[in-house]
């Protein structure tokens, strides 16, 4: 298709600039190149097919926050006179218009599959995307004016009234994997079913708010499981197997999370280095860790233990509505 030929183009152009030609250096990396080259041919489809369905547009790509010529920093209030300005790039923004009223959604582009896990949110570990969602949402008015291009797309029927002048609310967060899948199938498949495999396969995964007409925002044409976005569509609005959460929870759990963040900032200025890597179940954070032999932990030493990694008793929702387990 086109979109697979103009994708392949732009890397064919790219190649020969990544470290002195270092793709066409030996018959291995001239492999690697082509494989770079289904993928991101596989990811233009799949965007393509995204803008198709959905009103929700890119507002920016690769934005930089803390940085020269970027988005301000995510600040953070660590104690009386401390404060901690984090820096760090976002993937992609995207926004979207539902009765008037912008919306976010962030994109993070991950090269395996990702889910968020709001054990992990809830625990510090996994805080990266939800961070890129507050920085996105609290720098609108430097982002504001790049989406009255955008605001024209809603069309008609969206009620829009005031448009991107409007504080934006959150729309989700999102993570898009980046790989060419293999599909089993037994027997000749039909091309066009293979495709439509695929792009399944890389329905992205995250959460999103529990608003219908912001969903369809999204995805206007699926019915039942949404092939790109997890949600389930039901004859009454959005089902039960879909990875949504209420605004008001969405909102509390971006609050939880600038907490953790501050906690986290807290403990770095009291010194605090106390070695207690995480377990989850069989998970460990020192199975992969390169810094072993340096922090000697063994949980045979005395005062070694892991930081067991559990979901709280009242239950996740429970506890982020009231903003308990976290310092404030």
């Amino acid at each position: 298709s086109d979109i697979i030929s103009l994708s392949h183009s732009v890397v064919d152009r790219l190649l020969p600039e990544v470290r002195g030609e270092l793709f066409m250096s030996s018959a291995r990396y001239r492999y690697v190149a082509e494989v770079l080259r289904r993928i991101v041919g596989r990811a233009a489809v799949v965007t393509a097919e995204h803008m198709k369905r959905g009103r929700f547009r890119p507002l920016s790509t690769e934005v930089k926050f803390g940085m020269e010529g970027g988005l301000p920093p995510f600040r953070i209030k660590a104690g009386p006179k401390e404060e901690v300005l984090l820096r760090g790039q976002i993937d992609r923004i995207d926004v979207g218009f539902a009765e008037g009223r912008p919306y976010i959604r962030i994109v993070d582009y991950k090269s395996s599959k990702r889910t968020l896990d709001l054990v992990e949110v809830w625990n510090g570990l996994s805080l990266q995307l939800l961070v890129y969602l507050i920085v996105a949402l609290e720098s609108w008015p430097f982002i504001a004016d790049a989406a009255k291009a955008i605001s024209g797309l809603a069309g008609p029927g969206d009620g829009r009234g005031s448009g991107p002048g409007d504080k934006p609310l959150p729309a989700g967060a999102l993570y898009f994997t980046l790989r060419d899948p293999l599909i089993a199938e037994k027997g000749p498949v039909a091309r066009e079913v293979s495709e439509r495999k695929i792009i399944k396969e890389l329905r992205t995964t995250g959460l999103l708010v529990d608003d219908l007409g912001v969903l369809r925002i999204m995805d206007s044409l699926s019915s039942g499981h949404s092939d790109i976005i997890p949600v389930m569509f039901t004859s009454k609005g959005v089902g039960g197997k879909s990875s949504v959460a209420r605004l008001e929870d969405f909102e509390a759990l971006l609050r939880h999370v600038k907490r953790k963040v501050g906690e986290m900032c807290r403990r770095i200025f009291a010194g605090d280095i106390e070695i207690a890597p995480f377990r989850r179940g069989e998970v460990r954070a020192c199975t992969f860790c390169p810094y072993g032999p340096l922090c000697w932990f063994d949980v045979l030493l005395p005062g070694n233990r892991y930081r067991v990694i559990a979901p709280p008793p009242g239950g996740i929702w429970q506890e982020i509505r009231g903003g308990g387990g976290v310092d404030g």
